[in-house]
């Protein structure tokens, strides 16, 4: 389409074209009107596609160009006549005469014009300068098969394809320039993250091989440390069997002695134990008693059962004698006393046979049944001549259940229960009490055991010498008794600021903490002896900070006040007696 349009010969052949169709469709229409309607259209239609190629090829150039506002007016003016339909009707004048003249007007001016056509040269501002210069574009009216127009179109061409390349070349000279200079940055930036990668990566490598070679010895430590554990486990259980049996072994020749009452109505000696043994189980001779005490369990409240007293004895066989008679008499009255005898087992064999109480219960009072607990937990149940022991007590419970459902349905509900029911059931409470007093023991040992305190090292010499600065604990405890009946008249720090700590009233005394007073003594000698931070005694003696503050004014100030009052000067008279010569020669009146 442009190489058409822009055509030296494409603008006069189409002026003369659609002149002659105008003058011709003219004449006709006013010689005869209606003739020629459709050709009139078609002159139209060529005209209006002229107009639109030329439009499309230069949009904003065309109306630049006289010419071309010049073929457009002439166009509006064709579609207007043609919309009205004989419009120009009312001129007075041949419209035939005005078309002739402007065709005369027109084409020579077109063809006498040296430069190209209006499309041209808008369209081609350079291939026109240059063809300006050389003088050789002026294009005869017939000339269009010359060899002069077909050098024209060939330099134009040429000139059009020179400047297309080089405009080309140079937009994509600086779009590559611009996109060489882009890439090297990206490629730059690229190397650098990839360089931050990569060590990034190597340390993550390194880590992972590092964290590799931990995580092997790791599991190689712990497989050790696994069979190691339970080597360890195997032999702690074999050494806690063998403790556990040599310490039911060092009871062997132990008895427990239920329902000796506390307090000074009964003298605690050997000699009186074995006195009462002997009464109680009418023996041929009193037993030979090595020692007595009752059991570690604080002293009970008033109304509460008495602690039980554990004796030992020297030979075995007045020990199993003791214990078949107890066993056959259960409650034993002597001397306004009513005592049981039992064994003396470790807590765990306790336990053990404890498990067991309820199988007992469901036994006892069953026709043909006879049971009884063998040493260290097992349970013997015969029945009809046959023994079946049990160490499990589940088992003997399921046992005993199919023993008591064949016992009832023989049965004799018409008779009544044996006297000595009510005997069993104070044996059993005898024996709950026995364990709970066990439990207390066991419980009071492991407070000892946890809480911080003067008890806590009673056995060590060189520990009270370390946190007390006294030699022994013999020496604490001399010390001890000498100030310990001054310390019911000790008032607190916040109760001592009006008066001497000796002259309060017992009555006004209060103990403001949950301390003995011999372990706040202790604290004190602690905090003097060992230098200790206030804090860390009240960690260690499970009480606030201000507290041992209030514990160690009150105890300075007691030991000032109660220390002071001891005279440390010797009498004059011993002064004088051992007074050297020589200050008797020199100062005779000193000590008249």
């Amino acid at each position: 389409i442009s190489s058409i349009s822009l055509h030296p010969f494409f603008d006069t052949w189409t002026v003369f074209f659609i002149t002659d169709m105008v003058v011709i469709a003219l004449t006709v229409e006013y010689i005869n009107p209606g003739m020629y309607r459709v050709p009139e259209k078609v002159f139209l239609f060529l005209y209006m596609l002229e107009f639109c190629l030329k439009v499309y090829v230069e949009l904003r150039g065309f109306w630049k160009s006289g010419l071309n506002v010049f073929s457009t007016a002439f166009l509006v003016l064709s579609v207007v006549a043609v919309l009205t339909e004989g419009a120009t009707s009312f001129l007075n004048f041949n419209p035939v005469y005005i078309l002739w003249a402007i065709k005369i007007i027109y084409i020579p001016s077109v063809l006498l014009n040296k430069t190209p056509g209006p499309s041209q040269s808008l369209l081609r501002p350079v291939a026109q300068a240059s063809s300006s210069s050389a003088g050789d574009l002026a294009c005869p009216v017939g000339g269009s098969s010359s060899p002069k127009g077909s050098l024209d179109i060939s330099a134009l061409r040429s000139e059009i394809v020179r400047a297309v390349v080089s405009e080309i070349r140079t937009v994509m000279d600086e779009h590559y320039s611009n996109i060489k200079t882009e890439l090297l940055d990206m490629k730059s930036e690229l190397i650098r993250d990839f360089a931050a990668l990569r060590s990034d990566f190597a340390g993550l490598k390194s880590t992972v091989s590092d964290m590799e070679r931990s995580l092997s010895t790791c599991t190689d430590d712990v497989l050790a440390l696994q069979a190691k554990v339970e080597s360890l486990t195997k032999e702690i259980s074999k050494l806690d069997a063998k403790c556990e049996d040599l310490e039911s072994r060092s009871r062997r020749q132990n008895i427990r002695i239920v329902g000796i009452p506390e307090g000074e109505s009964f003298t605690f000696t050997t000699s009186k134990v074995s006195d009462l043994l002997k009464e109680a189980f009418d023996l041929d001779k009193p037993p030979l008693v090595d020692r007595a005490h009752r059991t570690l369990a604080p002293k009970p409240k008033s109304g509460d059962p008495p602690r039980p007293v554990i004796a030992k004895l020297h030979y075995y066989e007045d020990c199993m004698e003791i214990l078949r008679k107890a066993r056959r008499q259960q409650r034993v009255t002597v001397s306004n006393m009513r005592i049981s005898v039992f064994p003396d087992f470790t807590a765990r064999v306790a336990r053990a046979r404890a498990a067991f109480n309820g199988v007992r219960a469901q036994l006892r009072g069953m026709e043909g049944i006879r049971y009884g607990t063998l040493y260290p937990a097992r349970l013997r149940i015969t029945h009809d001549g046959k023994h079946h022991d049990f160490t499990c007590p589940e088992e003997a419970g399921r046992s005993a259940a199919k023993l008591l459902d064949v016992s009832l349905q023989h049965h004799d509900y018409d008779t009544t229960p044996e006297l000595g029911a009510v005997d069993l059931l104070i044996m059993k409470n005898k024996e709950l009490e026995e364990e709970l007093q066990q439990l207390k023991a066991k419980l009071e040992d492991l407070s000892v055991k946890q809480r911080f305190g003067l008890q806590r090292f009673v056995g060590s010499d060189d520990d009270i010498r370390f946190y007390t600065r006294f030699a022994t604990y013999d020496h604490l405890m001399a010390f001890w008794s000498l100030i310990e009946p001054s310390t019911s008249k000790m008032l607190p720090v916040g109760q001592a600021s009006g008066g001497s700590h000796l002259n309060a009233p017992e009555e006004a005394v209060s103990r403001p903490t949950k301390l003995t007073p011999i372990d706040e003594m202790f604290l004190f000698l602690m905090y003097l002896s060992v230098g200790l931070k206030q804090r860390d005694l009240g960690h260690r003696f499970f009480i606030h900070r201000t507290t041992v503050s209030r514990i160690i004014i009150t105890w300075a100030n007691f030991l000032y006040t109660l220390l002071g009052s001891v005279c440390i000067w010797m009498p004059p008279e011993v002064i004088k007696a051992h007074l050297p010569k020589e200050f008797s020669s020199t100062l005779p009146g000193v000590y008249q």
